[in-house]
């Protein structure tokens, strides 16, 4: 497998071919290259212990301080958008502060409902199986922009394990149609990365495709510039420039995006979770280089499930399942808790990383025209709360970043349009439309 700290010297050479057209002029006026924007799933599951998750209180919007759990992400401070409650009293655990998951009549508690959260959607039942009722945002996006890469969207998981079960299904096509995650790195590289490596005559056909549209765009301005005067050809010559500088990208084998090695992870039994911090970070490395090559700009990452019975005995040195932590609040159970997600931010935070260490078309990284969404499917897991959601917002796109968000009483409807409407999807609510009314403010 890529290892980490191989990652960055992988892309240290890599040519990355460009992404779209969408960037380049389709006027006379000179515009600057335009980059594809991207969006990334983070999920984890079980409550966090509010307590060890928000920053402090007397915090404001830019002069606040990460919480423990939170704290792996320093470096990437003044990326990140902290998403929170100006006010919240312990002692109501259930009034509605920050962001809440509002899309039923009245706010859900006592189930982990994980087909709510990327829907904005109630459960349905289809076939005797409850399920989310409405497409999550992903495929909302992924159906608008996923014809201009090879794939519409990717789904990765850690240690999901298959589909049956609510807690699994994070990703839906559609009313009931869910798409499962991809557990397993290898079977992720067979379906990204195998073909630039294998077949010769696709990749020279990809080739010669963007040979000619590139050999297209010229003759178009050479064609132009004969009828043009000499101001407006200095224009269009402003034109040709921009496209000289980004054809060698347009023109570059696909396996000049460094294809790594095909991860070998061993298999373990069901209760063994040794392998976690292995599976994750070759997953991380996978869809970093899938966004390298292009080949995609939609992706769900999901760390286990909701619900997760989950072991971290090389976090905790105990076999205690995630889930059963979430539902004590013993000091020593809240240890753990914090330790489990203080792990979680740090395996997101190498993520971002990556994506940093990747350069764009426009002169910038991938990590700044990504927006990535930590999302959690309840807030405490003691009380099966969805008040004052974990939200954790990253990257850019868009986005006003480095700061912490207090918001009163907001739905979490409002939240899954505003990013919606942010990877430039024109639509006008998500999921329950009841429950949406309309993108929500302060982001940008």
């Amino acid at each position: 497998m890529l290892h980490r700290r191989n990652f960055f010297r992988t892309l240290g050479t890599a040519a990355l071919a460009l992404p779209a057209l969408s960037g380049l002029p389709r006027s006379l006026s000179a515009q600057p290259i335009t980059a594809p924007k991207r969006l990334v799933i983070w999920f984890t599951p079980n409550g966090v212990p509010f307590d060890r998750w928000f920053p402090t209180a007397g915090a404001t919007e830019r002069d606040f301080t990460l919480s423990e759990m939170l704290s792996p992400l320093e470096r990437h401070r003044e990326r990140l958008l902290v998403l929170g409650a100006r006010e919240w009293d312990p002692r109501y655990v259930r009034s509605e502060r920050g962001i809440s998951i509002k899309c039923v009549p009245d706010t859900p508690s006592g189930g982990h409902q994980l087909g709510m959260l990327l829907t904005g959607a109630p459960m349905a039942t289809y076939h005797g199986v409850e399920l989310g009722s409405a497409p999550s945002i992903d495929q909302i996006v992924a159906r608008a922009i996923g014809d201009q890469t090879r794939f519409p969207s990717l789904e990765l998981g850690a240690r999901v394990g298959g589909n049956e079960g609510q807690g699994k299904r994070l990703v839906y096509r559609d009313a009931g149609q869910w798409i499962p995650a991809v557990d397993r790195p290898e079977q992720v590289w067979d379906r990204v990365f195998a073909s630039l490596v294998g077949s010769p005559d696709e990749r020279e056909r990809d080739l010669a495709r963007r040979r000619g549209v590139v050999d297209f765009l010229h003759g178009r301005y050479a064609s132009l510039r004969t009828r043009l005067d000499a101001g407006d050809r200095a224009t269009l010559d402003a034109h040709v420039t921009a496209l000289r500088e980004v054809e060698g990208r347009l023109t570059a084998p696909l396996n000049a995006c460094e294809v790594p090695g095909r991860p070998d992870i061993a298999p373990r039994r069901w209760d063994d979770y040794t392998d976690l911090p292995e599976l994750i970070e070759a997953q991380c490395d996978l869809l970093a280089l899938a966004f390298a090559c292009d080949q995609t700009r939609v992706a769900t990452v999901q760390l286990t499930e909701a619900a997760s019975n989950a072991r971290y005995p090389f976090l905790t040195g105990t076999e205690e399942w995630h889930h059963a932590l979430s539902h004590d609040n013993s000091p020593e159970s809240v240890d753990k808790l914090a330790q489990i997600g203080a792990w979680h931010a740090e395996r997101l935070s190498g993520f971002l990383d990556r994506l940093a260490a990747i350069p764009d078309v426009d002169g910038r990284t991938v990590l700044d025209n990504t927006i990535v969404f930590w999302a959690n499917e309840m807030a405490d897991g003691v009380y099966h709360t969805h008040q004052n959601m974990p939200f954790v917002l990253a990257g850019g796109g868009g986005l006003r970043t480095g700061r912490y968000l207090q918001l009163d009483d907001a739905s979490h409807n409002d939240l899954l349009l505003a990013l919606v409407n942010l990877m430039g999807v024109d639509v006008d609510y998500v999921g329950a439309p009841e429950y949406c009314t309309g993108p929500l403010g302060g982001l940008t």
